[in-house]
């Protein structure tokens, strides 16, 4: 079995001089992540970071941060990794829920959370920018604790079942809880994902997306696995930037969101840029229109375009071949090897083909559960026949075809009635974005003595182009039926997402009436 050790290893001995990570103008090769990362492990085992002891990461897109995710994983602790951007009162109370025995973290932020230091805390470890101060590790050190000399293994012999990444989801809907993946999750997710991208030690990988959240991590654990080269972007926030490093570092695979492909959407028509390197482009973390999906098609022909679904109770779930994505701009596929998904009806009975019901995810990729949440996990993994193998219940909606390939439709604590019939908010969102000038759309419902609920659309319009609410009225006529056609319009300059690129609907449902 595939261990993390193994890998970095393995490509540090037979590609030791070959670039592993490109963070700006520095480069780390596989033999130096070898080396340093073994080193850290140690260290951090030297501190007290045993088997099963969890480490919080807080982890920009930076050298330093996939140093520190493979010295945790190297020395048996499970790993938890925090986005860059988390406030503080949020990094808090997750560090409340988790219980770390270190947090490794920049400078200025330990220096905020040290400040109610009491007994019991955790070590604090500095994530400095420089390699000259040993990647911040200047520890402090538990007198009680093992000297470095005396650690002979970073490996803490641990077992396919064990957990090895908590990650804590990004809280779009409901409370945010703490996603268990074990060793096992990540062996399978990583060949799976590997398996259907056919990614290997010639690949290049831009990574513009948050490296602590799923999709990114798995970016930084493929690369690893499969010896890939890895471009650190800190994100897609000066796009031009990025497609000028895809250019110069010749990437072949691009890992994007909804938002990110929007504006690829929009720029590469008026940039004159060779991204002929480009071999595919992913999407994940939410539905991509399929008007999107259609104008990178014609936009990048030479690369392939790969249609995800995904949580991170299961890292990904479907995929869509991409020589179908011309015919199926709408759809995620099928499931990904190693793994079955099928629809259920409210009774939990699965659905035939043609039918739309909640999707279901049984195979490997399925978490273990939810971190100290017994109640939580009881009720998304359910148990299949007498083996007691558990599959997911995602909570999403989905339509499959006659031949069956999913569609997502909504989901389920998202869709509304509007006159009488069910709104999936992403069906008036997919209309909205194929609107010629609407780069980003968000749909919620909001009370109406009419409507029961009125549907309010909020679009976000691309520079140069002149849109007013009658014209997208008009063609909303067209492309919806008439109980979807919104009764609010409004423009605005941006939408409420969260880092991973989801819509944030509650963030936009206080957003009424605002610029």
């Amino acid at each position: 079995m595939f261990m993390l050790d193994e890998a970095i290893v393995e490509w540090g001995a037979i590609s030791a001089r070959r670039t592993c990570i490109v963070d700006g103008s520095r480069r780390l090769t596989f033999g130096e992540l070898e080396q340093v990362s073994r080193a850290r492990a140690i260290e951090l085992r030297s501190v007290g970071v045993g088997a099963g002891d969890r480490v919080v990461v807080l982890a920009p897109n930076s050298t330093e941060s996939v140093v520190a995710i493979a010295a945790v994983l190297r020395s048996g602790g499970v790993l938890v990794p925090v986005s860059a951007e988390t406030k503080l009162p949020r990094l808090r109370s997750i560090i409340a829920d988790c219980e770390p025995t270190a947090v490794i973290a920049p400078r200025s932020v330990l220096a905020e959370l040290r400040g109610a230091q009491e007994d019991g805390d955790p070590i604090w470890i500095a994530l400095d920018a420089s390699f000259d101060r040993v990647l911040g590790f200047p520890f402090v050190r538990a007198s009680n604790t093992p000297s470095a000399d005396r650690v002979t293994s970073c490996h803490a012999g641990s077992i396919d079942r064990d957990v090895a990444v908590i990650v804590y989801t990004s809280g779009s809907s409901g409370e945010p809880k703490g996603v268990m993946l074990t060793h096992a999750n990540l062996v399978n997710s990583t060949a799976a994902i590997g398996a259907y991208l056919g990614q290997s030690h010639r690949d290049v990988i831009c990574c513009a997306i948050p490296i602590a959240f799923s999709y990114g991590l798995f970016q930084v654990l493929g690369a690893i696995r499969f010896g890939s080269t890895l471009v650190l972007e800190r994100s897609f926030a000066f796009p031009y930037d990025t497609l000028r490093s895809i250019e110069n570092h010749r990437v072949t695979i691009l890992p994007a969101v909804p938002t990110m492909i929007a504006r690829l959407v929009e720029l590469l028509p008026r940039l004159s840029m060779e991204l002929a390197s480009l071999r595919c482009v992913t999407n994940a973390a939410a539905a991509l229109p399929p008007a999107h999906a259609l104008q990178m098609l014609e936009l990048l022909p030479r690369a392939a375009l790969h249609l995800m679904y995904g949580q991170t109770e299961c890292t990904r779930a479907c995929t869509l071949a991409p020589q179908l994505a011309r015919d199926h701009p709408g759809s995620v596929g099928c499931a990904i090897p190693n793994s079955e998904v099928y629809l259920v009806d409210e009774a939990g009975r699965r659905l035939p083909a043609g039918s739309e019901g909640e999707l279901v995810v049984r195979g490997a990729n399925v978490m273990r559960g939810y971190w100290r949440k017994p109640s939580e996990t009881e009720s998304r993994l359910v148990g299949i026949g007498a083996s007691g193998e558990k599959a997911l219940r995602t909570g999403d909606r989905f339509r499959s075809s006659r031949n069956g390939l999913l569609s997502f439709v909504a989901r389920e604590d998202e869709i509304f009635k509007c006159r009488g019939e069910k709104v999936a908010p992403a069906a008036v969102e997919h209309a909205l974005c194929a609107i010629e000038g609407v780069c980003d759309a968000g749909v919620v419902g909001v009370e109406h003595p009419d409507d029961g609920m009125a549907i309010r659309a909020s679009i976000v319009v691309r520079e140069g182009v002149e849109l007013d609410e009658r014209r997208v009225r008009a063609r909303c006529r067209e492309l919806l039926e008439p109980a979807l056609v919104p009764r609010f319009i409004e423009f605005k300059r941006e939408l409420p997402r969260t880092a991973s690129g989801k819509l944030q609907r509650s963030s936009l449902a206080a957003m009424a009436g605002t610029g």
